[in-house]
């Protein structure tokens, strides 16, 4: 189907052409400054997830293990 409709909107499809773009680049930040966002977000993350699992946690389950 594309290649059937591709003459039609060529001009479209390649009006957006930006090469490969980046997310830090989207965002405006130097690629050290998003590493490090990333990292700690990925932090942050996996300490809630730790706090929800001990509040949420079900002892029927926690003692067979």
């Amino acid at each position: 189907l594309f290649a059937e409709t591709y003459p039609l909107i060529s001009a479209f499809h390649n009006s957006g052409s930006r090469g490969p773009v980046k997310l830090s680049e989207s965002l405006g930040l130097p690629d050290p400054i998003f590493i490090l966002l990333v990292v700690v977000i990925a932090a942050v993350m996996f300490w809630l997830a730790e706090k929800a699992e001990k509040r949420f946690a079900r002892p029927d389950i926690t003692k067979e293990l």
